[in-house]
């Protein structure tokens, strides 16, 4: 968004926004892209963890969480970029006039983070699903021993 970039050209139009002043390009790319992006990745992996500790070993319960997990990593992402937006001078109150055009902005760029997180949740998904077969083949063997 630095220096009135395409998304606050068009929040601007959308909303009838005038930026407040020089203080809205203050973030640089750095402080406003990386952290986001370091968050949803850390959650792509986190979170399916946390969730199959408290399903059974199924691969169908783990497909579930993860599509569960994509929707809740694009709300967040959508949620992070509004308050980016918010931080960088966007005026509440426009936001107010339109809230369906904006939060179908916030929820695009929320799917626009999929970029970086949905790689990590696939590959955590399949190193949770080899976990589950792992698991489950060993109990087979020691009812098999038994």
């Amino acid at each position: 968004m630095k220096g009135g970039g395409l998304e606050a050209r068009h929040l601007r139009r959308w909303f009838a926004i005038a930026p407040r002043g020089p203080h809205v390009a203050a973030m640089g790319w750095a402080q406003e892209t990386l952290p986001p992006l370091i968050l949803m990745g850390a959650l792509a992996v986190i979170l399916p963890r946390i969730f199959m500790r408290f399903v059974g070993l199924s691969l169908t319960a783990l497909a579930q969480w993860l599509v569960i997990t994509a929707g809740m990593l694009v709300v967040i992402g959508a949620g992070v970029f509004a308050v980016i937006y918010l931080r960088e001078g966007l005026d509440a109150d426009a936001l107010a006039g339109r809230p369906l055009a904006a939060a179908w902005h916030f929820v695009r760029l929320g799917f626009s983070t999929a970029l970086i997180w949905l790689p990590l949740l696939l590959l955590t998904g399949l190193q949770l699903a080899m976990r589950i077969e792992r698991l489950k083949g060993e109990a087979m063997a020691a009812r098999d021993k038994s």
